[in-house]
């Protein structure tokens, strides 16, 4: 059975090549992203890439560091693929997709040498705040990431991300180095918004532990974080599951989704409700013959 292709920007992603990293060799390059690159170097991370603007300008700026890129969209991480390729750094820059909230499987602790969030989504109704990205738990987790000394920058123009920030450092090893709230004024080129500045200056051997069994209890499904998402953000929910399941047999589809291959989740999604519709057409079938 040949399904329709419902995102052209799939088969573009698949067949890109480097500088795109898929997302099955980026959870083999845990604590060894020098093999990704051209040459071993402090290897520093942009969170939410969109166009690639700044992920490929920052690597041409410094070819001394590696630059990882990460996106969701398909279509995002072929535009900033392009954008690597027409600014000449495909030595030491790169674009995974990979979700956000799951980053711990493909950084191993103390990997990283610098963070960058440009823009954020902030997420402004208090009914989607658990989608903010800015939160304790991903401050928990940059702090692992991040080598003491390095830095984590947030550009924004929402006031709300700079006081989700403030709130998500409290009892972390961060510090505010520099806060600039109008960066077009103190002459930052083609930027607008603010800029906050934070400093990890040591490590916490026992915060570590304590963000490894929150992972582990948010995964097991026996505990929740705030503001984390569920369901079909990470994993395919158990409801939905369910659902599923009691409808048309689809285990080697779910075992297929519930591995590594998160890169082909719509896929499958797209999958198991043509499944399900075919299911109900064979049992009405059955009834109406």
């Amino acid at each position: 059975m040949q399904f329709p292709e419902f995102n052209p920007y799939l088969r573009k992603y698949e067949e890109f090549g480097s500088p795109v990293v898929r997302s099955e060799a980026a959870v083999g390059a845990r604590g060894a992203w020098a093999r990704q690159f051209a040459q071993e170097q402090p290897l520093h991370l942009e969170i939410g890439s969109g166009n690639g603007f700044f992920l490929a300008g920052i690597a041409q700026v410094h070819p001394e560091w590696n630059v990882l890129g990460v996106e969701i969209r398909f279509k995002r991480i072929v535009t900033a693929a392009k954008k690597i390729r027409a600014f000449g750094v495909e030595r030491n820059a790169r674009i995974v997709r990979y979700d956000a909230w799951w980053l711990d499987e493909i950084l191993a602790p103390g990997e990283l040498s610098g963070l960058y969030l440009n823009h954020p989504d902030p997420w402004p109704k208090d009914k989607h705040a658990r989608n903010r990205l800015l939160c304790p738990f991903f401050a928990q987790w940059a702090a692992i990431a991040l080598r003491p000394g390095s830095e984590l920058r947030l550009k924004t123009d929402s006031l709300l991300n700079f006081r989700q920030m403030e709130l998500a450092i409290v009892d972390q090893p961060f510090e505010i180095l520099a806060q600039v709230e109008d960066l077009g004024r103190n002459g930052v080129r083609a930027a607008a918004g603010g800029l906050v500045v934070l400093g990890q200056h040591r490590r916490n051997r026992r915060l570590e532990e304590r963000l490894q069994v929150n992972l582990r209890r948010l995964r097991l499904g026996v505990g929740d974080l705030p503001q984390q998402p569920s369901g079909n953000d990470g994993l395919l929910g158990g409801q939905l599951l369910q659902q599923l399941v009691g409808e048309v047999n689809v285990v080697p589809l779910l075992a297929m989704a519930a591995g590594r291959a998160r890169a082909l989740r719509n896929q499958v999604l797209l999958q198991l409700q043509l499944l399900r519709r075919g299911a109900r057409r064979t049992v009405l079938q059955r009834l109406l013959g």
